[in-house]
């Protein structure tokens, strides 16, 4: 689940936004993704939340302040938990979904590296909520 999308950054960068975030702090979130949606433009399937908890979009809030202050645009529209499940997909399934509870104790700092065989994920740091 993305909380800030940054894109390519600097060293620098990365650097300055490392040691902003390591001022957050933040409680432990705990969600229920509970919908499956399909968002036509790209067509992602995802897991989605019908509430955002508080304490989810404290954390965002805080993420992007930290990321617009090293020079980074952020999204302006509402911020909405999700996980994408599937891309490229032309209709979402008519099945029904079991609300799936997750808490989470921690965030971390992502980098994605294009491989051969697709996308990989790798974690740089973790912070924890308490």
């Amino acid at each position: 689940m993305t909380l800030a999308f940054l894109g390519p950054v600097s060293d620098e960068t990365e650097q300055a936004i490392r040691q902003g975030v390591n001022d957050i702090v933040a409680r432990p979130v705990k969600i229920i993704f509970d919908q499956l949606t399909l968002w036509r433009k790209g067509g992602i399937l995802s897991l989605a939340s019908a509430q955002q908890p508080q304490q989810l979009l404290e954390l965002v809030d805080a993420l992007n302040t930290v990321v617009s202050e090293c020079g980074i645009s952020v999204d302006s529209r509402p911020y909405k938990a999700h996980v994408t499940l599937a891309r490229k997909v032309q209709h979402k399934p008519g099945i029904q979904i079991e609300p799936i509870c997750w808490q989470a104790t921690s965030f971390v700092l992502v980098e994605s590296v294009t491989t051969a065989v697709g996308v990989d994920y790798q974690v740089l740091e973790r912070w924890p909520l308490a």
